[in-house]
């Protein structure tokens, strides 16, 4: 008879997932966030002060990207290899993606244009259209044309005009 806790560890159920490549893409995940929200900031404020530690740690955030590269290539590649041999057809794959990726985009989209609405409407769209220093803001969003929606809603403006041959990357 062995010790509880070796009981309790074999009671577990056993899951196919590895929760630290989950902990490891969330950290490359937000160390691309403050890469971002503080780029204006890094050549500011190159001091010694906390501030400008602070930025000059976030500014090689950018590393997250290709962490969190490698680590979706190997779990994509894990999901793959443990569908083979099973009953499973391609397109299941590609709609569970879909279901995961897509909802959350669309809400994300729809949150933010409400957010930019409201602050147009008590005046403030300012506030995120022009520039910020040297760096261009939000367009105004009524200027965009339907295939820039389309391109934009579809996660494909970047390489739209590959298919329709109109330029307008937003």
């Amino acid at each position: 008879m062995g010790s509880p806790a070796s009981n309790y560890a074999n009671t577990l159920p056993r899951s196919p997932r590895y929760e630290s490549l989950d902990l490891w893409r969330c950290v490359a995940c937000l160390a691309v966030v403050a890469f971002h929200s503080t780029a204006i900031c890094y050549e500011s404020s190159r001091s010694s002060d906390l501030p400008g530690l602070i930025v000059a740690l976030t500014a090689r955030g950018w590393m997250g990207v290709p962490i969190f590269f490698v680590i979706s290539g190997y779990c994509i590649s894990a999901t793959i290899d443990a569908a083979k041999g099973k009953d499973r057809k391609g397109r299941n794959y590609f709609l569970r993606r879909f279901r995961r990726i897509y909802p959350p985009f669309w809400a994300c989209v729809g949150a933010t244009a409400a957010f930019w609405g409201v602050l147009a409407a008590f005046g403030q769209g300012r506030l995120i259209t022009g520039t910020f220093g040297s760096v261009p803001m939000v367009p105004d969003l009524s200027q965009l044309t339907i295939r820039q929606w389309f391109g934009n809603l579809a996660l494909a403006e970047m390489w739209r005009h590959n298919f329709d041959g109109v330029a307008g990357v937003m």
